[in-house]
């Protein structure tokens, strides 16, 4: 069970890095618009909250 939530948590950091290079990526493109970004951003808060969450569940 342990190996489970390890493996999520690996998978939960990997979005996220991944959701704050595209972050960074959206705020230098001049033809996106605001609520792209602002999708992006709860997007990446909703991933941070779950792998806070689920390493504050577990022993690793």
């Amino acid at each position: 069970m342990e190996n489970d939530h390890g493996l999520e948590l690996k998978r939960l950091e990997l979005e996220i890095k991944q959701l704050r290079e595209r972050l960074y990526l959206y705020q230098s493109e001049p033809n996106l618009t605001k609520q792209s970004i602002v999708n992006l951003s709860e997007k990446l808060d909703k991933k941070i909250i779950q792998f806070m969450y689920l390493s504050n569940h577990i022993d690793i």
